[in-house]
């Protein structure tokens, strides 16, 4: 086995630096790629946008086994929900 002289570890240690340094560039930059894409817009997330009302024919009366039978929207009905439970835990 060879002696280790501070010129050879100056080599592997400068090595290591520049193979650490291509790792880091390389990351920053797939993190610049995603930066330069648009994030969605309000209007885009909105998850209402894309809902529709789900429209089927009842023959019975089935009352009493549809427990949200008054909601009318569902949407505004989570939406509703939601904003009280947070009011509830102190958030508003």
């Amino acid at each position: 086995m060879d002696a280790v002289t501070k010129a050879t570890l100056k080599r592997e240690i400068d090595h290591l630096d520049d193979s650490y340094l291509e790792l880091v560039y390389n990351i920053l930059r797939q993190f610049q790629r995603h930066a330069l894409i648009s994030p969605a817009t309000e209007a885009e997330r909105d998850p209402l946008r894309h809902s529709q009302a789900i429209d089927y024919a009842m023959n019975e009366d089935l009352h009493d086994v549809r427990p949200f039978a008054d909601v009318a929207d569902a949407g505004v009905y989570v939406s509703e929900l939601r904003r009280r439970q947070w009011r509830g835990m102190g958030h508003g």
